[in-house]
């Protein structure tokens, strides 16, 4: 069963790239997911590595007016070091990140699906910010909600979900959900902002490294 592990998040200003640092080496096998927004919708978010690897970008851009975020993960990490680094073409005005290590107790662990979105005015009501709902493939799956407020709200996790970054420019949370059923990354904010969420789901399973081929018999 999947498993969290450790998170990182960051927020940087005027930089054409930003780092997220895991405080402990990766354990074998491993994948990370996560999410970053920037504060335009003008500068391309250009790639985003994991331990030097190219990660897969989800939805990039998802973006309001005046916002941009997207989704990553990488499989298939190594027992070492593990830095993120999303890079930009144009250096935007603040930019932030935040990621997951999901292991599974030294096995491995693959992606599965993803849903995000922004919502200009979701209001304080519980649960009211919301990537949109997933169903995942298999029970048992690891579930990381993200969240980035416009101008720095505060929120409190989704029901169920289990907050581990707690910042007014970056939150996150995961769930072990046990029947796979439709689900959605929520947060319950305390005042009124616009917001983009993200939920990212993982299981157990082989190890892919960037996209999966399809194969016709």
């Amino acid at each position: 069963m999947p498993s969290h592990v450790q998170s990182v998040g960051n927020r940087v200003f005027g930089t054409l790239t930003i780092t997220g640092a895991f405080g402990s080496d990766t354990l074998a096998g491993s994948a990370v997911g996560g999410a970053v927004w920037w504060s335009n919708i003008t500068s391309v978010l250009q790639s985003v590595t994991v331990q030097g690897n190219t990660a897969i970008l989800l939805g990039n851009p998802t973006a309001s007016a005046t916002k941009s975020a997207a989704g990553f993960y990488y499989e298939g990490v190594t027992a070492a070091a593990c830095s993120i680094i999303a890079t930009f073409d144009v250096a935007p005005g603040e930019s932030r990140i935040a990621g997951h290590e999901v292991g599974s107790g030294g096995g491995i662990v693959r992606f599965d699906t993803f849903a995000g979105q922004n919502q200009n005015a979701p209001g304080t009501g519980v649960d009211a910010v919301t990537s949109g709902a997933i169903t995942p493939a298999v029970n048992n799956e690891y579930l990381m909600g993200v969240a980035f407020s416009a101008s720095g709200v505060n929120c409190t996790p989704g029901t169920g979900f289990t907050q581990v970054l707690d910042s007014t420019t970056r939150e996150s949370e995961y769930l072990i959900q046990g029947a796979a059923a439709s689900q959605a990354g929520t947060f319950t904010a305390a005042s009124g902002d616009a917001w983009i969420t993200w939920v990212l789901a993982f299981s157990e399973g082989t190890p892919i490294t960037g996209l999966r081929p399809a194969i016709c018999l």
